[in-house]
Parts: structure tokens; sequence; C-alpha cells
């Protein structure tokens, strides 16, 4: 709750002990009244028991901090109710009374799938894929993207990334969410490692 400033603090307390006594409170000062008297609680431990508490650190064996504590949140108690004219039991009653909404549920919205880019020039392609340890040959619909010294490669979507693969042995070479970002990352890896890719070719072919 906002905090509030010290002359509209005193108004509220005063403007909850008049409705109390007349039996007619708005939630509004009931809430209002609550948060400052339990400020003053707050504030009565912090200055008054709590030190207290630990200049008695010799006598800690013979005292009980729950009694002790019980008589200080008495005695702050009647200090309040002196202070402000508010009776603490009738103000929590109210407050009991009061309907309880349910806690928010931030409903979280499921992203949108996005399009899938559709390819401009699309044409049959051969890969290559492991079922059960078992290599099979599938055809898929991509389209050409790139040639490295006269080697050509493909890309496709299969359903969550786009795949690059090489059409001599329809072997993957890269896969990205982006289009863009799977066709850069496979021209980069086989003009680097182009010596590596040709062995690979020939193990397939073998």
């Amino acid at each position: 709750m906002k905090k509030a400033t010290k002359r509209f603090r005193k108004k509220y307390l005063s403007r909850a002990a008049k409705s109390i006594t007349t039996g007619k409170i708005s939630r509004f000062h009931i809430l209002r009244a609550k948060n400052e008297i339990n400020l003053m609680f707050d504030r009565g431990y912090l200055n008054v028991f709590r030190p207290w508490w630990y200049d008695q650190s010799d006598r800690w064996n013979e005292l009980d901090f729950r009694v002790e504590y019980k008589k200080h949140a008495l005695a702050t108690a009647a200090e309040i109710e002196n202070k402000t004219r508010i009776n603490l039991k009738k103000l929590q009653e109210d407050y009991d009374r009061l309907p309880k909404h349910p806690p928010r549920i931030r409903k979280y919205r499921e992203p949108k799938p996005q399009p899938i880019r559709k390819l401009k020039n699309p044409e049959e392609f051969k890969i290559i894929v492991l079922e059960n340890g078992v290599k099979k040959v599938l055809s898929v619909i991509g389209e050409k993207v790139f040639v490295v010294r006269g080697y050509d490669f493909f890309i496709r979507h299969d359903g969550t990334f786009w795949v690059v693969s090489d059409v001599k042995t329809g072997a993957a070479v890269s896969k990205s969410v982006g289009y863009k970002d799977a066709v850069a990352v496979a021209k980069k890896r086989i003009e680097e490692n182009f010596d590596q890719y040709l062995k690979i070719l020939e193990k397939f072919a073998g």
C-alpha cells in the first residue's frame, strides 16, 4: 500500500475511529487504519522492545522472550487505542468481515507460431536419415541456396528448423530457426572445412 503523509495518516485514523463507533466504515478506511496500526506496532518493536531486550542479555536465562514480547504488545495496543481512539478488536472484526479477493492469476499468451518462409524455387531432393541405426533415403522439398567449388547445397524446413544439406549426399550441414542463419553457418562450415567435406563424400561414395 502506498505510504501516506503524516497529515493524511492522522486523517485516516481519525475517520476510521469515528466510523467504527457508528458501525459504518468503508473498506478503504479499514485497510488504511490496519496499515497504519501495523506500522505503529513495528515501530514499537524496533524502537522500544528490541533495544530493551538486548539490554537484558545478562538475564536471558531468567526471561521468556514470548512472555515479555506479549507484555510489550499488550502495552503497545493500549497505547495505540488511547492515541487513536480506535477499538483494535472491533477494527480486526471489521477487517475479517471484508470479502477477500481471490489472487489474480496472470494469463500468459501462447506465442503465435511464426509463418514459415515460402521457397522461391522448390525442388525435390534426397536426404539421409537414421532410423534405429539404419540409413534411409527420403524425398523432401527444398531449394538450392549456394554452391561451393561446384558442389550444390539446398535448404528445407523440417517443421521446426531450417536445415541445410548438400545435394550430393543429402547429409545435413547446419540447422537454425532462421533461414539466413542456417545458410550462413552452413556456407562458413563448408568453406572453412572443405577438405574434410571431401573426405565425407568419399566415405559416402564408398
